[in-house]
């Protein structure tokens, strides 16, 4: 007979006790959120290894792939180093697409952003940091930490128009090698689509019980077909004039 592995609370969780310190009496929903931190954070962090060890294996599969690395390879991380950074990349990826979800389910963006930062210091112990400006257009923002990244991208950036997919495909790029090489980068732009619509799915089934329907599963790949398109172009665009950013 097997028991439900039940996540403990981690302490020191800054967000979380300033929630439970301002936000008296709670709202019911975010009480059932604030209640339920524990599950959702292991929960999303779950498909973030998963959806990290997959790509790295699905990348190192391709004999292509690795020719181009080979070099990099011997000189960066060890592929479980690869495969931890990835994966909190990946989470930070969900943490953004379930933002707006959040906000809607507790009526403010404050509270939602507070969420999201409870959230991945339960997950992997890590309080958000924004990244520098070298980061954010030179060195990649794989060592920063939450969603504030992806909204100062958005700024910096406006002509990338699917920017959070951008922004984890430099990720990628650095991880395994190097974030200007434009291949790897679109490689992990387009694997992005499917986590974000996983996270936004699995939220839900945490949150209300309910999975996607057929029709919004075919919208999802219509998007996904969308988009794939828009960045194969960008990144055509990018390997002629230089990398953007």
């Amino acid at each position: 007979m097997t028991t439900e592995h039940t996540p403990e609370l981690r302490r020191g969780n800054k967000a979380l006790d300033y929630l439970l310190e301002h936000y008296q009496p709670m709202d019911p929903k975010l009480r059932y959120l604030t209640d339920s931190l524990p599950k959702v954070a292991d929960s999303l962090y779950c498909d973030a290894r998963g959806a990290a060890r997959d790509l790295l294996r699905e990348f190192a599969s391709n004999p292509a792939a690795r020719a181009a690395t080979a070099l990099a390879t011997l000189v960066s991380r060890s592929p479980s180093a690869k495969e931890a950074a990835l994966a909190d990349c990946v989470f930070d990826l969900e943490l953004a697409e379930v933002f707006g979800d959040l906000s809607k389910e507790v009526g403010d963006n404050e509270v939602a952003s507070l969420l999201v930062d409870a959230l991945l210091y339960q997950a992997n112990g890590s309080e958000p940091r924004s990244p520098t400006w070298d980061e954010l257009h030179n060195l990649g923002t794989q060592n920063a930490r939450g969603i504030h990244k992806y909204q100062l991208a958005h700024k910096e950036f406006p002509h990338i128009k699917d920017i959070n997919g951008w922004v984890f495909g430099k990720e990628f790029s650095a991880i395994i090698g190097h974030w200007k090489e434009i291949a790897h980068v679109t490689v992990g732009a387009v694997s992005s689509f499917s986590i974000r619509f996983e996270a936004r799915w699995h939220m839900r089934y945490l949150l209300h019980g309910t999975v996607p329907t057929t029709e919004e599963m075919d919208a999802a790949l219509a998007i996904i077909r969308r988009l794939t398109s828009g960045l194969m172009e960008l990144a055509k665009e990018s390997s002629q004039a230089g990398p953007k950013p």
